[in-house]
């Protein structure tokens, strides 16, 4: 195999699942080639990475025309950039990445990494929306030389609602070391921690935002406990919500904190370096986001050996749990699986799907067998997903 001078595009290596990714592929990349990966401007990094870091230097000014000084610049130095590190192969992560990538088309090859919906995506508001799904997706992404999908849901709506040419287009899911994760899992908790966890704890992780339907969960937790009051809710995470979600634990009578040491109802934990300690011992891992591309949180709760309560959004949950690739479901009522349930999504408006997923958490904290089955099928299910496998695929793309 004939090393590559390859650069990998991203916004920033703040916390979140594309930045994680991202880092893992670029420390298996750096065994056998020569890796850079460019930043737009910050460089706090969130986790461990191969290759050398660097930053384009331009942040993102105020107003339409600081914004689109600040794009144009970036283009300006990452074909400079790509231009002075030789660059053979140029791999970006996020959409914003993306644009700066194929903008900045030498002679290289150009891959995009699709990590969720276009059509399911929260964030498109207004004429931006407009812009996106109408220019700037269909014509930038078409000039790309391999699109990468994290799931067949993706690559079925950039063929189908984009009109991207299928040679283009395929699918490469996230890939884990599950012994290495089952590793840090087993890091040993102190005395308070322990004592958190000899209740029933149920966690959810992730970016704190509103795509990810936490105010419906604190709601749906609220019922979990008046009706098994020993329950605990674990919060893995930060991001813009948090505030709102803090306060909103005391607007429906739940006692929250950041401490362990306060023993309380819903526990937050923001910048935690080994998530996979606190989803070790958990009993129930649950999520209720809008779209999902490939969601990490979901995939390394399965393989610490959690059954799993996902609402059916597009596309992640489903393909993750079921092995199906299927349009909404649209699903009324409970879809129980081999690893867990899918639901209906939860609007923290909608008390009869809240009610709905109250019932059927119950109805697993109260049935060990059932959630002991669910476990064992989760990590064998998340085998499928193994470092060595997918990263053959991407070994087969970039050497095309």
């Amino acid at each position: 195999m004939k090393s590559k001078r390859i650069l990998l595009v991203i916004p920033e290596m703040t916390m979140g699942g594309a930045q994680r990714s991202l880092a893992k592929l670029s420390v298996e990349l750096a065994k056998s080639h020569r890796v850079w990966i460019a930043v737009f401007n910050s460089t706090v990094i969130a986790y461990p990475f191969g290759g050398d870091l660097l930053t384009l230097g331009v942040p993102l000014r105020a107003g339409i025309l600081g914004k689109t000084f600040s794009f144009l610049q970036r283009i300006k130095r990452l074909t400079k950039l790509k231009r002075q590190l030789r660059i053979t192969i140029a791999i970006s992560f996020l959409e914003g990445a993306d644009y700066i990538n194929i903008l900045s088309k030498r002679s290289e090859k150009i891959i995009i990494s699709v990590r969720g919906s276009k059509r399911n995506d929260e964030t498109m508001l207004g004429k931006f929306e407009f812009m996106r799904k109408r220019i700037l997706i269909p014509i930038l992404y078409r000039m790309a030389d391999k699109l990468i999908a994290v799931n067949k849901g993706i690559e079925g709506e950039l063929i189908h609602n984009f009109e991207m040419p299928k040679k283009i287009v395929a699918t490469i899911y996230n890939f884990y070391n599950n012994q290495e994760i089952l590793e840090q899992a087993a890091e040993v908790k102190d005395s308070l921690l322990l004592a958190y966890y000899r209740h029933p704890i149920i966690v959810a992780s992730g970016r704190l935002a509103p795509e990810k339907g936490l105010t419906a969960l604190l709601k749906i937790y609220a019922r979990i406990k008046a009706r098994k009051s020993d329950v605990k809710l674990l919060l893995l995470g930060d991001g813009p919500e948090y505030n709102k979600l803090y306060n909103l634990c005391f607007e429906v009578g739940l006692v929250a904190s950041e401490s362990v040491s306060d023993q309380p109802e819903i526990l937050f934990l923001r910048n935690e370096s080994n998530i996979f300690k606190y989803l070790h011992g958990a009993t129930l891992y649950l999520m209720n986001s809008s779209s999902e591309g490939f969601p990490n949180g979901l995939a390394e709760a399965m393989i610490c050996g959690l059954p799993v309560v996902s609402a059916d959004c597009p596309y992640g949950p489903r393909e993750i749990m079921t092995s199906s690739v299927s349009a909404i479901n649209n699903l009324n009522s409970p879809e129980f699986t081999t690893v867990g349930v899918l639901m209906p999504r939860a609007n923290e408006d909608n008390f009869e799907i809240i009610d709905l997923w109250a019932h059927t958490i119950l109805r697993l904290l109260n049935n060990d067998h059932l959630r002991i089955s669910f476990a064992k099928a989760a990590q064998i299910r998340m085998n499928d997903f193994s470092k060595d496998k997918i990263l053959e695929q991407w070994h087969r793309v970039i050497n095309e």
